[in-house]
């Protein structure tokens, strides 16, 4: 055999800089191939691939950094941030545990995005919207007595 075509062969399987694992999702709704994949918040990889399984769950291929180490019971977590862009956010096990095995299927875990943020926000604009409109504070404290008497009819009819 060619000593060039042995080279090219180390070269192409043997130095590749990352390594791929396969998750399973209930759903991946707008994750994208070339989505990001956090440890801490640091960029380690990306979606390489996306599919769909036999039981219509999504089938998510991401390729990380050969440096990172994998632990088995890691866990990969699918979620959005405050725009509603999708990551995988990859906690890493005990380090003193077996490593996953590229390739090997998991099961990921999907975490909502935390509105918290977002709910502080829209409240201290309606405080200030209520503040500066003298319109809108009426209209506030009507809602506020029509609630009040729904709430008190409600309990009466039960």
């Amino acid at each position: 055999m060619n000593h060039k075509l042995i080279i090219l062969f180390i070269i192409l399987t043997g130095c590749s800089d990352s390594r791929e694992y396969k998750i399973k999702f209930d759903h991946v709704e707008r994750l994208e191939i070339g989505d990001k994949i956090l440890v801490r918040g640091v960029y380690v990889g990306e979606v390489a691939d996306l599919t769909v399984d036999q039981d219509k769950k999504g089938l998510v291929t991401i390729s990380i950094s050969k440096d990172i180490n994998v632990p088995e019971g890691s866990r990969f977590i699918l979620q959005s941030d405050f725009f509603g862009f999708q990551h995988v956010e990859l906690e890493l096990a005990q380090f003193d545990n077996e490593l996953i095995k590229p390739g090997q299927l998991q099961v990921g875990e999907i975490r909502p995005m935390d509105t918290t943020r977002l709910r502080k926000i829209a409240q201290e604009e309606y405080d200030s919207l209520l503040q500066a409109n003298p319109g809108a504070r009426l209209g506030d404290s009507l809602l506020r007595i029509l609630r009040t008497v729904y709430k008190d009819k409600k309990k009466s009819d039960e």
